[in-house]
């Protein structure tokens, strides 16, 4: 069963969120994007993600 995603920017960032506990606006550009990690020191930004938002989405994040 195939489920449609009205806002993917949204539900990634809301995936990341519920994950990491992290805040992210993100960006689906498909390049690496670095945020700060909530478990680190502040300013660390040792998390990244990776969104692709062409015929086929497709994400990664690393914590």
């Amino acid at each position: 069963m195939k489920r449609e995603i009205s806002d993917p920017l949204r539900a990634f960032a809301a995936a990341i969120a519920l994950d990491t506990g992290a805040t992210v606006d993100p960006i689906g550009d498909g390049q690496l994007h670095r945020f700060e990690c909530p478990d680190g020191k502040r300013g660390n930004r040792a998390c990244w993600y990776v969104l692709y938002l062409d015929r086929w989405l497709a994400g990664r994040v690393r914590v």
